[in-house]
């Protein structure tokens, strides 16, 4: 028998942890129906100090094993944290729940277990020093506060998902779905794995850097909102850094330090990383031309604009218009006369 740990924190993510427990429920229902051989999987809600957690959303799980009474697990999943500000999940790691969190962490692992999380539960991971010389991805809007607590920790935020060996983590929260495929496959086989994603319509993704938005990045940042408003409005000039800086009222020294602290780049990648966001939600959302969309974000050479596409994201301009075209629907179907 196949054991599964899960270890949800008070205020878990509701999806990352409904999501773990689905594709499990699932995966072993098509494996015992199609694929044939017998494969048992015992799941235990695993906790400290309470008989439940509440969730987020003020839901209850059901009752919990205690930490302790867990032997030998061969996965222990941490769905993500709930937390969606860094400064709170920093103050989070050091409460006494989430110590002893980490410490079952570092048990379970130096046993043989396999350990995956996803979203901000890559801080538990980094906090009990498990990813050593292994590569760490988490969401792209904690990324910045990642690397500076962490700052020997390879940090791969362009990643939805990283597989190494025996620790698997993931970027935001509804990239448990990728992990979970990666433990699925290693359950049951990669049949059971595939036909599990077909069932639930859970596609491949390999970067989340198209989904990046730099809004999320600056709100906190008044003095970046401001820099990020000017660059929006100058998007199809041909400006410099200087200009940039003079148009914000900074020089552009403290404009270069302003931008590393807020979204973790020069200035020159954030004007770069908001032309491709233009770009993206263009192609998404309008049937222009791309050689316009690229006069549109300051690009002469709409070529250069389209290498830059590929290398963030992994796609060609046409696959976003295929993924999310924007679509005029029929006066029928919208119910007009």
């Amino acid at each position: 028998m196949k054991k599964v740990a899960i270890l949800p924190r008070p205020g878990v993510f509701d999806t990352s942890l409904a999501v773990t427990l689905d594709i499990l429920s699932s995966a072993q229902r098509i494996h015992d129906e199609f694929c044939g051989g017998i494969v048992e999987v015992q799941v235990s809600l695993v906790g400290h100090g309470s008989d439940y957690v509440e969730t987020g959303a003020g839901l209850q799980t059901p009752r919990l094993s205690a930490v302790g009474d867990v032997v030998a697990p061969d996965f222990v999943i941490l769905p993500g944290l709930g937390i969606n500000d860094s400064e709170l999940l920093l103050k989070t790691l050091e409460d006494s729940n989430t110590l002893s969190v980490i410490d079952a962490l570092k048990r379970f692992y130096y046993l043989g277990a396999t350990l995956a999380t996803s979203c901000s539960g890559t801080f538990l991971f980094a906090e009990a020093g498990l990813f050593g010389d292994s590569e760490a991805t988490t969401s792209w809007w904690l990324a910045d506060a990642f690397s500076k607590r962490y700052p020997d920790v390879t940090l791969r935020a362009d990643q939805i998902l990283l597989v190494q060996d025996r620790l698997i983590c993931a970027g935001a929260a509804f990239a448990q779905a990728d992990l979970m495929m990666v433990i699925i496959g290693r359950l049951y086989g990669e049949e059971t794995a595939r036909m599990t994603a077909h069932y639930l319509l859970i596609d491949r993704r390999e970067l989340q850097s198209r989904y990046v938005h730099s809004a999320m990045l600056t709100r906190r940042h008044p003095e970046m909102e401001k820099v990020e408003r000017w660059i929006r409005r100058h998007l199809a000039e041909n400006f410099t850094i200087v200009d940039l800086a003079n148009g914000v009222g900074l020089s552009p020294r403290t404009l270069a330090r302003r931008t590393n602290s807020a979204v973790g780049k020069a200035p020159l990648q954030f004007v770069r990383q908001l032309r491709l966001e233009h770009t993206i939600h263009m192609l998404e959302t309008t049937n222009r031309s791309f050689e316009a969309i690229a006069d549109d974000v300051g690009y002469q050479n709409s070529s250069s604009l389209r290498r830059l596409v590929f290398k963030s994201t992994g796609k060609r301009p046409s696959d976003f218009r295929r993924s999310f075209s924007h679509t005029v629907y029929p006066a029928q179907v919208l119910g007009a006369n």
